[in-house]
């Protein structure tokens, strides 16, 4: 129920009401873009640096030959896989068709939810948003850059929460808290209504928390000195190939200019001199072998840094929706202590979104089926005999 000392007082006229209203939500909204400001320039240029795209530009127009995208398509991965995990591994409600409609409303909105996930992995923080359009319930993904917080709660669940709604010529602000959702311009409110939800329906997903007051890190914070050295690796074994060529030595005034151009030109391969040892070949040493390892090198530690290995480079289901052989290893590598800690983050977040969902469509809170605690298996260990035998 929505707590009668925040609705508006009726007593009041209703233009002065909005007037405090307002002045609230801006104080408010200027405190939050303050603490982030900074951090929204700086989730831009890590964008632009994991795409390899110039900072003010929307795409590329140039190409360098020694430039891997190695960092950009293993986030992408990533966040297939661990998408994927956190649909199969939804929360299951006691009635058992709801929870068939829960699953199927997942897989509805699983470009949004993979969206919100890269953006995770990418700059450190994916949100999701759950919202009535007509009479269906739809999950929008929404940029963090679009997202303002006092950062001072935190950034699972903050005391409230403005979006920002982008149109054409100018913006507007959508405000909520446990008991308001308000939709407002600068100097506007155009609607106000209570959350009967009393929580926020948008969802944040952090990535690594440091602790403390300190914003989370994304795994390509982590992963982007990997990324700088492969792409220096690249640069100095194709300039390396380039130098191998042999360069030809020959002795001034030995060769007459005519034998010279055609040699240049590649006319002739065989030239007259006028002693006959006047040209030899010079060959330039190749990089050394410690430059291919220590590519190898750094793409396993920018592996163990996004906790993906090579055998979930693939997908993890067949169009016929079947299990294939790497999505159950993609299963069974979740006692990677590194996928695991991913997934309790997205896992909490589905969780509350289940029970908003549920609300919304059924008018009761839900109910889940009660999770099983798992026991650790104890493995016996071998008891030694006499003489060194084990039994």
């Amino acid at each position: 129920m929505i707590r009668e000392d925040y609705t508006i007082n009726r007593e009041e006229p209703e233009d002065e009401q909005h007037d405090e209203l307002l002045r609230m939500l801006l104080e408010k909204l200027g405190e939050c873009r303050a603490q982030l400001r900074d951090w929204h320039e700086k989730l831009k240029r890590l964008r632009h640096r994991v795409a390899k795209v110039p900072i003010g530009s929307q795409f590329k127009s140039e190409f360098e030959e020694a430039s891997a995208a190695t960092l950009l398509v293993a986030l992408q991965l990533k966040s297939h896989v661990v998408c994927s995990l956190a649909i199969q591994s939804a929360p299951s409600f006691i009635d058992q068709f709801r929870s068939l409609a829960f699953r199927q409303f997942l897989r509805d909105n699983e470009i949004g939810i993979r969206d919100a996930l890269f953006d995770r992995h990418c700059v450190g923080l994916g949100v999701l948003q759950l919202a009535r359009e007509g009479e269906e319930l739809k999950l929008r993904h929404v940029a963090p850059e679009d997202i303002l917080i006092d950062t001072r709660y935190g950034f699972r669940e903050p005391h409230y929460v403005f979006r920002r709604v982008r149109l054409e010529d100018s913006e507007l602000f959508e405000y909520y808290d446990p008991i308001r959702h308000i939709l407002f311009a600068e100097g506007k409110i155009l609607s106000a209504e209570p959350n009967l939800l009393e929580d926020t329906p948008i969802y944040l997903i952090p990535g690594i928390h440091a602790g403390g007051n300190l914003f989370p890190i994304s795994d390509a914070e982590l992963a982007l000195p990997q990324q700088q050295l492969i792409d220096e690796i690249r640069r100095t074994l194709l300039n390396s190939a380039r130098r191998s060529q042999p360069i030809m030595e020959y002795r001034v005034g030995d060769i007459e200019e005519a034998e010279l151009s055609a040699l240049e030109s590649g006319e002739r391969l065989i030239i007259g001199t006028a002693s006959g040892q006047s040209l030899r070949p010079v060959q330039v040493p190749f990089a050394s072998s410690e430059w291919s390892a220590l590519e190898q090198l750094a793409r396993q530690d920018m592996d163990t840094l996004l906790g993906i290995s090579d055998v979930l480079r693939s997908s993890l289901t067949d169009i016929s929706g079947s299990m294939t052989a790497t999505q159950a290893i993609a299963e069974a590598a979740l006692v990677n202590a590194r996928l695991a800690a991913d997934l309790i983050e997205v896992r909490a977040a589905i969780l509350r979104l289940a029970e908003h969902w549920h609300l919304l469509q059924f008018g009761e809170p839900a109910q889940f089926v009660p999770v099983p605690e798992q026991q650790p298996q104890v493995v016996p260990v071998p008891q030694a005999q006499e003489g060194g035998d084990t039994q």
